[in-house]
Protein backbone atom coordinates (compact mmCIF):
# COMPACT_ATOMS: atom_id res chain seq x y z
CA UNK A 1 0.00 0.00 0.00
CA UNK A 2 1.44 3.45 -0.52
CA UNK A 3 0.91 6.53 1.10
CA UNK A 4 2.28 10.15 2.12
CA UNK A 5 5.22 8.27 3.70
CA UNK A 6 6.32 6.32 1.29
CA UNK A 7 5.36 7.80 -2.09
CA UNK A 8 8.12 9.06 -3.97
CA UNK A 9 6.71 11.80 -6.39
CA UNK A 10 10.48 11.78 -8.11
CA UNK A 11 9.94 8.13 -9.89
CA UNK A 12 8.25 8.26 -13.17
CA UNK A 13 7.37 4.54 -12.64
CA UNK A 14 6.14 4.44 -8.78
CA UNK A 15 2.82 3.35 -8.19
CA UNK A 16 0.16 5.62 -7.31
CA UNK A 17 -1.45 6.58 -3.91
CA UNK A 18 -3.56 4.09 -2.84
CA UNK A 19 -3.90 4.37 0.74
CA UNK A 20 -7.04 5.45 2.08
CA UNK A 21 -5.66 7.72 4.85
CA UNK A 22 -3.34 9.63 2.11
CA UNK A 23 -6.32 9.64 -0.22
CA UNK A 24 -8.61 11.48 2.35
CA UNK A 25 -6.22 13.91 3.27
CA UNK A 26 -5.14 14.81 -0.27
CA UNK A 27 -9.09 15.08 -1.19
CA UNK A 28 -9.86 17.50 2.50
CA UNK A 29 -6.92 19.44 1.26
CA UNK A 30 -8.47 20.08 -2.13
CA UNK A 31 -5.59 18.84 -4.02
CA UNK A 32 -5.39 15.92 -6.97
CA UNK A 33 -2.77 13.33 -6.73
CA UNK A 34 -1.21 14.68 -10.34
CA UNK A 35 -0.58 17.75 -8.67
CA UNK A 36 2.09 15.95 -6.16
CA UNK A 37 3.65 13.67 -8.80
CA UNK A 38 7.53 15.93 -9.58
CA UNK A 39 7.50 17.25 -13.26
CA UNK A 40 11.25 18.07 -14.62
CA UNK A 41 12.04 21.61 -16.31
CA UNK A 42 11.98 19.82 -19.86
CA UNK A 43 8.72 18.17 -19.19
CA UNK A 44 7.18 21.81 -17.66
CA UNK A 45 9.11 23.08 -20.89
CA UNK A 46 6.84 20.86 -23.59
CA UNK A 47 3.63 21.81 -22.03
CA UNK A 48 4.13 25.29 -22.24
CA UNK A 49 6.43 25.12 -25.35
CA UNK A 50 3.15 27.58 -27.02
CA UNK A 51 3.49 30.21 -24.71
CA UNK A 52 6.26 31.83 -26.10
CA UNK A 53 8.47 32.45 -23.33
CA UNK A 54 12.05 32.46 -22.89
CA UNK A 55 14.17 29.91 -21.07
CA UNK A 56 14.47 32.24 -17.92
CA UNK A 57 10.92 33.47 -17.95
CA UNK A 58 10.59 29.28 -17.93
CA UNK A 59 12.64 28.59 -15.10
CA UNK A 60 11.09 30.61 -12.81
CA UNK A 61 7.55 30.06 -13.28
CA UNK A 62 9.11 26.08 -13.19
CA UNK A 63 10.70 26.94 -9.79
CA UNK A 64 7.52 28.37 -8.49
CA UNK A 65 5.37 25.42 -9.41
CA UNK A 66 7.83 23.25 -7.96
CA UNK A 67 7.60 24.90 -4.79
CA UNK A 68 3.91 25.14 -4.90
CA UNK A 69 4.10 21.17 -5.23
CA UNK A 70 6.19 20.52 -2.17
CA UNK A 71 4.00 23.01 -0.47
CA UNK A 72 1.01 20.98 -1.27
CA UNK A 73 2.72 17.28 -0.53
CA UNK A 74 4.02 19.05 2.81
CA UNK A 75 0.41 20.09 3.68
CA UNK A 76 -0.81 16.42 2.71
CA UNK A 77 1.77 15.13 5.03
CA UNK A 78 0.37 17.21 8.25
CA UNK A 79 -3.03 16.23 7.43
CA UNK A 80 -2.51 12.19 7.41
CA UNK A 81 -0.46 12.98 10.54
CA UNK A 82 -3.39 15.08 12.05
CA UNK A 83 -5.95 12.13 11.21
CA UNK A 84 -3.89 9.28 12.93
CA UNK A 85 -3.23 11.40 15.54
CA UNK A 86 -7.07 11.97 15.92
CA UNK A 87 -7.38 8.01 15.32
CA UNK A 88 -5.45 7.06 18.00
CA UNK A 89 -6.77 9.56 20.62
CA UNK A 90 -10.24 7.79 19.76
CA UNK A 91 -8.95 4.51 19.87
CA UNK A 92 -7.46 5.77 23.16
CA UNK A 93 -10.42 6.95 24.42
CA UNK A 94 -12.78 3.75 23.73
CA UNK A 95 -10.31 1.64 25.08
CA UNK A 96 -10.23 3.11 28.44
CA UNK A 97 -14.15 3.59 28.36
CA UNK A 98 -14.21 -0.28 27.60
CA UNK A 99 -11.89 -0.29 30.60
CA UNK A 100 -13.91 1.45 33.03
CA UNK A 101 -16.83 -0.27 31.69
CA UNK A 102 -15.56 -3.72 32.86
CA UNK A 103 -14.54 -3.11 35.97
CA UNK A 104 -17.59 -1.56 36.41
CA UNK A 105 -19.74 -4.91 35.29
CA UNK A 106 -17.61 -6.90 37.20
CA UNK A 107 -18.30 -5.35 40.44
CA UNK A 108 -21.80 -5.15 39.74
CA UNK A 109 -21.21 -9.38 38.66
CA UNK A 110 -19.63 -9.72 42.30
CA UNK A 111 -22.51 -7.93 44.10
CA UNK A 112 -25.59 -9.41 42.69
CA UNK A 113 -23.23 -13.27 42.97
CA UNK A 114 -22.89 -12.56 46.98
CA UNK A 115 -26.69 -11.90 47.29
CA UNK A 116 -27.50 -14.61 45.18
CA UNK A 117 -25.50 -16.93 47.32
CA UNK A 118 -26.36 -15.91 50.29
CA UNK A 119 -30.23 -16.21 49.44
CA UNK A 120 -29.26 -19.41 48.40
CA UNK A 121 -27.70 -20.28 52.12
CA UNK A 122 -30.83 -19.14 53.28
CA UNK A 123 -32.83 -20.97 51.45
CA UNK A 124 -30.65 -24.82 52.28
CA UNK A 125 -31.11 -23.56 56.15
CA UNK A 126 -34.57 -23.46 55.64
CA UNK A 127 -35.27 -26.55 53.49
CA UNK A 128 -32.54 -28.46 56.15
CA UNK A 129 -35.05 -27.10 58.80
CA UNK A 130 -38.02 -28.41 57.14
CA UNK A 131 -36.86 -31.28 56.55
CA UNK A 132 -36.11 -31.73 60.24
CA UNK A 133 -39.32 -30.79 61.20
CA UNK A 134 -41.44 -33.28 58.89
CA UNK A 135 -39.04 -36.06 59.98
CA UNK A 136 -39.91 -35.13 63.52
CA UNK A 137 -43.21 -34.53 63.06
CA UNK A 138 -43.14 -38.20 60.90
CA UNK A 139 -41.61 -39.89 63.98
CA UNK A 140 -44.03 -38.23 66.33
CA UNK A 141 -46.86 -39.85 64.29
CA UNK A 142 -45.39 -42.89 64.19
CA UNK A 143 -44.65 -43.02 68.31
CA UNK A 144 -48.26 -41.95 68.02
CA UNK A 145 -49.65 -44.62 65.94
CA UNK A 146 -47.79 -47.01 68.13
CA UNK A 147 -49.28 -45.87 70.96
CA UNK A 148 -52.65 -45.99 69.61
CA UNK A 149 -52.10 -49.65 68.06
CA UNK A 150 -50.76 -50.58 72.17
CA UNK A 151 -54.04 -49.06 73.55
CA UNK A 152 -56.07 -50.64 71.03
CA UNK A 153 -54.04 -53.83 72.00
CA UNK A 154 -54.66 -52.94 75.61
CA UNK A 155 -58.17 -52.75 75.34
CA UNK A 156 -58.88 -55.88 73.69
CA UNK A 157 -56.68 -57.62 76.62
CA UNK A 158 -58.37 -55.39 78.99
CA UNK A 159 -61.81 -56.31 77.25
CA UNK A 160 -60.61 -60.10 77.44
CA UNK A 161 -59.66 -59.67 80.81
CA UNK A 162 -63.06 -57.97 81.47
CA UNK A 163 -65.36 -60.98 80.17
CA UNK A 164 -62.53 -63.68 81.69
CA UNK A 165 -63.31 -61.71 84.91
CA UNK A 166 -66.87 -61.86 84.55
CA UNK A 167 -66.69 -65.35 83.67
CA UNK A 168 -64.75 -65.70 86.58
CA UNK A 169 -67.43 -63.84 88.70
CA UNK A 170 -70.20 -65.40 87.49
CA UNK A 171 -68.68 -68.33 88.66
CA UNK A 172 -67.34 -66.84 92.83
CA UNK A 173 -70.85 -65.44 92.21
CA UNK A 174 -72.27 -68.78 92.33
CA UNK A 175 -69.78 -70.26 94.54
CA UNK A 176 -69.88 -67.21 96.25
CA UNK A 177 -73.61 -67.75 97.02
CA UNK A 178 -72.65 -71.18 98.26
CA UNK A 179 -69.68 -69.87 100.50
CA UNK A 180 -72.23 -67.38 101.65
CA UNK A 181 -74.50 -70.14 102.17
CA UNK A 182 -71.89 -71.77 104.66
CA UNK A 183 -69.79 -68.84 105.93
CA UNK A 184 -72.13 -66.38 106.33
CA UNK A 185 -72.81 -62.77 105.30
CA UNK A 186 -69.70 -61.45 106.48
CA UNK A 187 -67.28 -62.65 104.21
CA UNK A 188 -69.56 -62.17 101.25
CA UNK A 189 -69.17 -58.43 102.07
CA UNK A 190 -65.31 -58.69 102.61
CA UNK A 191 -65.54 -60.02 98.77
CA UNK A 192 -67.92 -57.83 97.16
CA UNK A 193 -65.50 -54.66 98.59
CA UNK A 194 -62.88 -56.53 96.85
CA UNK A 195 -64.09 -56.87 93.41
CA UNK A 196 -65.40 -53.51 93.77
CA UNK A 197 -61.56 -51.83 94.58
CA UNK A 198 -60.23 -53.64 91.63
CA UNK A 199 -63.09 -52.08 89.11
CA UNK A 200 -62.09 -48.44 90.60
CA UNK A 201 -58.69 -49.00 90.53
CA UNK A 202 -59.26 -50.52 86.70
CA UNK A 203 -61.36 -47.36 85.88
CA UNK A 204 -58.45 -45.04 87.33
CA UNK A 205 -56.05 -47.04 84.65
CA UNK A 206 -58.08 -46.27 82.15
CA UNK A 207 -58.31 -42.88 82.68
CA UNK A 208 -54.67 -42.34 83.04
CA UNK A 209 -54.36 -44.03 79.58
CA UNK A 210 -57.00 -41.43 78.11
CA UNK A 211 -55.38 -38.69 79.43
CA UNK A 212 -52.10 -39.32 78.04
CA UNK A 213 -53.66 -40.09 74.85
CA UNK A 214 -55.05 -36.07 74.60
CA UNK A 215 -51.74 -34.98 76.11
CA UNK A 216 -49.33 -36.92 73.07
CA UNK A 217 -52.54 -35.13 71.04
CA UNK A 218 -52.14 -31.98 72.56
CA UNK A 219 -48.47 -32.37 71.89
CA UNK A 220 -48.67 -32.90 68.24
CA UNK A 221 -51.29 -30.08 67.55
CA UNK A 222 -48.61 -27.62 69.34
CA UNK A 223 -45.79 -28.93 67.34
CA UNK A 224 -48.22 -28.61 63.86
CA UNK A 225 -49.21 -24.73 65.08
CA UNK A 226 -45.42 -24.53 65.57
CA UNK A 227 -44.34 -26.06 62.11
CA UNK A 228 -47.13 -23.45 60.34
CA UNK A 229 -46.03 -20.47 62.45
CA UNK A 230 -41.88 -21.30 61.33
CA UNK A 231 -43.28 -21.41 57.43
CA UNK A 232 -45.18 -17.60 57.82
CA UNK A 233 -42.11 -16.47 59.51
CA UNK A 234 -39.78 -17.83 57.07
CA UNK A 235 -42.18 -16.81 53.95
CA UNK A 236 -41.94 -13.45 55.38
CA UNK A 237 -38.44 -13.25 55.57
CA UNK A 238 -37.73 -14.63 52.06
CA UNK A 239 -40.75 -11.58 50.83
CA UNK A 240 -38.13 -9.60 52.58
CA UNK A 241 -35.13 -10.62 51.26
CA UNK A 242 -36.57 -10.45 47.47
CA UNK A 243 -37.56 -7.13 48.06
CA UNK A 244 -34.37 -5.92 49.30
CA UNK A 245 -32.55 -7.77 46.67
CA UNK A 246 -35.16 -6.58 43.95
CA UNK A 247 -33.84 -2.84 45.56
CA UNK A 248 -30.17 -3.53 45.20
CA UNK A 249 -30.67 -4.71 41.66
CA UNK A 250 -32.86 -1.19 41.01
CA UNK A 251 -30.20 1.03 42.54
CA UNK A 252 -27.38 -1.08 40.11
CA UNK A 253 -29.85 -0.51 37.24
CA UNK A 254 -29.75 3.59 38.09
CA UNK A 255 -25.97 3.69 38.62
CA UNK A 256 -25.39 1.79 35.42
CA UNK A 257 -27.97 3.82 33.77
CA UNK A 258 -26.40 7.13 35.01
CA UNK A 259 -22.79 5.79 34.63
CA UNK A 260 -23.72 5.02 30.49
CA UNK A 261 -25.52 9.09 30.60
CA UNK A 262 -22.47 10.34 31.83
CA UNK A 263 -20.06 8.30 29.52
CA UNK A 264 -22.58 9.41 26.21
CA UNK A 265 -22.07 13.43 27.71
CA UNK A 266 -18.32 12.70 28.30
CA UNK A 267 -17.87 11.27 24.77
CA UNK A 268 -20.67 14.10 23.20
CA UNK A 269 -18.10 16.71 25.22
CA UNK A 270 -15.18 15.04 23.46
CA UNK A 271 -16.47 15.36 20.07
CA UNK A 272 -17.47 18.59 20.26
CA UNK A 273 -13.40 19.46 21.58
CA UNK A 274 -12.69 17.60 18.66
CA UNK A 275 -15.10 19.46 16.47
CA UNK A 276 -13.85 22.71 17.76
CA UNK A 277 -10.12 21.11 17.23
CA UNK A 278 -10.88 20.14 13.94
CA UNK A 279 -12.33 23.71 12.93
CA UNK A 280 -9.69 25.17 14.29
CA UNK A 281 -7.01 23.63 12.10
CA UNK A 282 -9.01 23.93 9.50
CA UNK A 283 -9.29 27.74 9.90
CA UNK A 284 -5.54 27.24 10.01
CA UNK A 285 -5.30 25.78 6.70
CA UNK A 286 -7.42 28.21 5.02
CA UNK A 287 -5.12 30.71 6.66
CA UNK A 288 -2.34 29.08 5.38
CA UNK A 289 -3.57 28.53 1.34
CA UNK A 290 -4.32 32.59 1.63
CA UNK A 291 -1.03 33.43 2.50
CA UNK A 292 0.28 31.28 0.23
CA UNK A 293 -2.24 33.07 -2.41
CA UNK A 294 -1.51 36.29 -1.67
CA UNK A 295 2.58 35.46 -1.36
CA UNK A 296 1.86 33.82 -5.32
CA UNK A 297 -0.14 36.55 -6.59
CA UNK A 298 2.90 38.74 -4.88
CA UNK A 299 5.34 36.45 -7.01
CA UNK A 300 3.38 36.61 -9.97
CA UNK A 301 3.56 40.44 -9.64
CA UNK A 302 7.28 40.08 -9.41
CA UNK A 303 7.91 37.58 -12.28
CA UNK A 304 5.51 39.80 -14.85
CA UNK A 305 7.90 42.86 -13.47
CA UNK A 306 10.58 40.78 -14.23
CA UNK A 307 9.45 39.60 -17.40
CA UNK A 308 8.26 43.01 -18.91
CA UNK A 309 11.66 44.23 -18.04
CA UNK A 310 13.07 41.51 -19.58
CA UNK A 311 11.08 42.58 -23.40
CA UNK A 312 12.37 45.60 -22.44
CA UNK A 313 15.98 45.36 -22.75
CA UNK A 314 15.30 42.74 -25.74
CA UNK A 315 13.61 45.82 -27.63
Amino acid sequence: MISLENYNPYERTAPPLDSPRSLKACYKQGFKLEELRFISFEEYKKANKNHNLSGEWLLIRWEHFEKKRENKLRAAKAERLEMINNELLRQKNLKRRKTEDLVINDKQNKELQRIREKKEKEMKHIMQYEEMVEEMNVKNERKIAENLARDDARKKLLQEKLKNQEAKSAQNESRRKKKLEEEGHKKEMIQEQKYERELIKEEERRKIRERQKADRMALTQQQKLKHEEFKKRTKAHLKREQKNYDIKRQQLEVREKERIEKNQEEAKQKALELEEKNRIAEERVATAKQRMKRLTRKKEKVIYWKYNRCKQKKR
